[in-house]
C-alpha cells in the first residue's frame, strides 16, 4: 500500500541514505511508487522533494514540495526544504518569501505550545496535585488494609501522572527558553538527556 511504501522510503532517508548509495536509490523508487499510487499523500511528496533536493534536481524538488505544502501547510520541514530548492534555482525572492512563511509558522506554533503549556499547568496539573493530596489524606485516615492499599496505589498513580505532566510541560515550553534564552534551554536539554544515548 502507498503508506507502507512511503514509510519504507522515508525510513531509508532517515537512516542516512545518500545519493549514490543503493539505499538512496531504493528510497527514491519506493517513494515514486507511493506517489503514483496516491499523489495526494503529503509525506510522500515531502520526502520525494527532499530526495530531489539532495540529488541537486531543484525543479523536481520544488514540484513535489509545493504539492506537500498545499497538502500539509503546517509542516515546517516543507518550508525549509522548499526555500533551499528555490535558492538552488536562483529564485531568491521566492526563497525569502518561503522563509518568512516558515518564520511565521514557527512563531504561531510556539505561541500555541505556550498557550497549551499554560492551560496544562494552570488547570490539569493543579487538579492532579489536588487529587494526589486528597488521596494521601484518604490514605492517612483509612484503617482497612485493602482500601488503604488501593488509596496508596491511586496516590502513586496520581504522582506518576504529575511527573508526566511536568515532563510534557518542559517539552512544550522549556522554562529556560522563557527566562534564559535559547542557549540556556539547549544546555538544560543536554543535561536532561545525557544519559539517554
Amino acid at each position: 500500500d502507498y503508506r507502507m511504501l512511503s514509510l519504507l522510503g522515508t525510513v531509508l532517508l532517515h537512516e542516512g541514505a545518500m545519493p549514490g548509495q543503493p539505499q538512496f536509490t531504493e528510497a527514491q523508487k519506493l517513494l515514486e511508487e507511493s506517489a503514483r499510487e496516491q499523489p495526494n499523500y503529503p509525506s510522500t511528496q515531502i520526502a520525494l522533494g527532499k530526495i530531489y533536493l539532495m540529488r541537486g534536481k531543484a525543479r523536481q524538488a520544488v514540484a513535489h514540495l509545493e504539492i506537500g505544502r498545499r497538502l500539509e501547510p503546517g509542516n515546517a520541514a516543507v518550508y525549509a526544504n522548499l526555500a533551499n530548492a528555490y535558492e538552488m534555482l536562483g529564485e531568491r525572492a521566492k526563497a525569502r518569501a518561503v522563509r518568512q512563511q516558515l518564520g511565521h509558522l514557527l512563531a504561531v506554533q510556539e505561541q500555541e505550545r505556550f498557550r497549551i503549556a499554560g492551560e496544562v499547568h494552570d488547570e490539569v496539573l493543579q487538579s492532579m496535585i489536588a487529587a494526589a493530596i486528597h488521596l494521601e489524606l484518604l490514605s492517612s485516615r483509612v484503617r482497612d488494609h485493602e482500601t488503604l492499599a488501593l488509596a496508596e496505589e491511586a496516590a502513586r498513580s496520581a504522582h506518576g501522572a504529575i511527573e508526566q505532566l511536568r515532563h510534557l510541560l518542559f517539552e512544550l515550553h522549556p522554562p529556560a527558553l522563557a527566562f534564559g534564552g535559547l542557549m540556556d534551554s539547549l544546555r538544560e536539554l543536554e543535561r536532561r538527556y545525557q544519559g539517554f544515548e
